[in-house]
């Protein structure tokens, strides 16, 4: 699939374990490559104020609807998705999408995303499902400075796998997007 000039260029911040910082981390590094970026926030309109509380009030399914929902507003052409969460739901096939996520990382297990690919490639699909996978790598693998232990789970920043990611978005914008 070539890219189309023009097109708007974004990229939907979905992920309610990041600080605020990486957050603006994203945005700085998206508009510097021409791109808008947009935070979805799928639990406050709902009165949610503890993510890790209420989750079962706030589905992994419905915060995809909501970026779906986003996207379509933003008259979206190219969705990255960083460490989905168990499972990973996504339901429609209507833009390429480029999942990361690391190897170590609980909620995203590689059952899940190989049965997400099997999913992805039933009929006839005209959109790429890239999918990059970071041995090593715990969920947050982005967040620089995290090392923590939250839950009986363990998120720690991977330098090589920020780095390889922030490059795969770039290059997988280029592709479908343009420069």
């Amino acid at each position: 699939m070539g890219s189309r000039r023009g097109a708007a260029r974004f990229m939907i911040l979905l992920a309610a374990a990041l600080t605020a910082a990486n957050y603006r981390a994203w945005a700085e590094r998206l508009v510097q490559w021409g791109c808008v970026a947009l935070r979805v926030d799928s639990f406050g309109p709902r009165n949610v104020s503890d993510v890790n509380d209420d989750i079962k009030k706030v589905s992994p399914e419905t915060r995809s609807l909501d970026a779906y929902a986003a996207g379509e507003y933003l008259a979206r052409q190219a969705a990255v998705a960083y460490y989905p969460g168990y499972p990973p739901v996504i339901r429609k096939h209507d833009t390429p999408l480029l999942l990361l996520y690391g190897e170590s990382d609980p909620d995203c297990p590689g059952f899940m995303v190989s049965q997400l690919v099997q999913y992805w490639s039933k009929g006839d699909r005209k959109y790429e499902l890239k999918v990059k996978k970071y041995p090593n790598a715990t969920q947050l693998f982005d967040v620089e400075g995290l090392n923590e232990d939250r839950e009986g789970e363990h998120f720690e920043y991977n330098l090589a796998a920020a780095a390889d990611s922030i490059e795969q978005v770039r290059l997988f914008f280029a592709k479908y997007l343009g420069n």
